[in-house]
């Protein structure tokens, strides 16, 4: 489902506005030449700050003047500064899948500048996907050029290139390159930490997931005698790929224990079926077959015994790990979700014809 898009309002509020007027443009270069004065006045204040704070012993860096003040000094609201606004570009198709914060050349400037004192932050200068500068010579420009270009970008917010995924932390993209990487896919990966926005879909072929609960007792998983066990069973039929390819089809069981993590483990293993993550047709690492129905990345107890040598029962660290494999792959509890409403029998069938 798309997210409902806030009412694009104008991203920040400063002191300044553009105009046509002659009389205008010379009050305009006025405020320019005020905020400069203020600039410079900042940032005098605050290296004399940190040169006390240096000499001091016991005075860490954290407790130096936040960057983020000299925003409000020059006449910015409070909520500019890297924090979440309405977008101004619903033609992206990025923002349907989240919002995200528009960031202005100066907003950009006042980041990495508070970043410097935390951290060498050469990476985060540039765009992880291009690997170019966020804003062209963003360190050498003069004060007045970049306030220059922020007053264009109040004015025009189609001119702000950079943006920051709304539960990213502090690295930021070209929107641009965000929205190459996003393609005709459903979802979108942030490459540096991995959030998924979006659901992510695979390319599993049509097929077939079964699941039943057997009784304590019956067929239970080594170290789990006193639980029920929950057994899966996966079916594919030989087919075509999209490009004519023939693949081999595949049948495949698995088992877990009812516990309240085997529970849900096996509602996100339904979830991940039905998103067509489960399998994928390539070569087999065992026979070494070619174009056949294989495991996607997310590891199954096919034995109810044996231990992780035969991939069984006991096994401490299977749920963790399966669950950060799904993790991976943006499959994981949601609000709403609960795995207490898991028939003792049920299926999920695939079919792309």
């Amino acid at each position: 489902m798309e997210k409902s898009l806030p009412t694009p309002t104008n991203p920040c509020k400063t002191l300044i506005s553009l105009s046509s007027d002659k009389k205008a443009k010379t009050e305009q270069r006025k405020d320019i030449d005020e905020l400069s004065e203020k600039m410079d006045k900042l940032h005098l204040d605050r290296n004399i700050e940190n040169h006390k704070a240096g000499a001091k012993e016991g005075v860490s860096g954290e407790e130096q003047k936040d960057i983020s003040q000299e925003a409000q000094d020059l006449g910015f609201e409070k909520s500019l500064i890297g924090n979440s606004k309405p977008f101004t570009d619903h033609s992206c198709r990025c923002s349907k899948l989240t919002d995200w914060v528009e960031i202005t050349i100066y907003e950009l400037y006042l980041l990495l500048e508070e970043q410097r004192h935390q951290k060498d932050i050469a990476e985060e200068e540039i765009c992880p996907i291009c690997r170019c500068e966020f804003y062209d010579n963003i360190h050498t420009l003069k004060k007045e050029e970049i306030l220059e270009q922020q007053i264009q970008m109040v004015a025009d917010p189609s001119q702000i290139s950079v943006i920051k995924f709304d539960n990213c932390s502090d690295h930021y993209f070209h929107k641009g390159c965000a929205e190459m990487m996003l393609g005709d896919k459903s979802y979108l990966k942030c490459p540096i930490c991995a959030n998924i926005y979006g659901f992510m879909t695979g390319e599993m072929p049509s097929g077939r997931m079964t699941w039943q609960y057997f009784e304590e007792g019956q067929y239970p998983c080594s170290g789990y005698e006193c639980s029920g066990t929950w057994h899966i069973h996966y079916s594919f039929y030989d087919g075509y790929k999209e490009d004519g390819t023939r693949y081999r089809g595949t049948r495949r069981d698995a088992f877990l224990p009812d516990t309240t993590e085997g529970k849900e483990v096996l509602f996100l293993l339904i979830k991940a079926f039905k998103r067509r993550l489960t399998f994928v047709v390539g070569d087999s690492i065992t026979t070494g077959r070619k174009n056949v129905v294989v495991w996607n990345s997310v590891h199954h107890k096919t034995s109810l015994e044996g231990g992780s040598a035969n991939f069984g029962y006991p096994d401490a660290t299977y749920f963790s790990r399966v669950k950060l494999e799904l993790a991976d792959k943006g499959v994981v509890m949601e609000e709403g979700d609960n795995p207490k409403k898991i028939k003792k029998k049920g299926y999920v069938h695939i079919n792309l014809k």
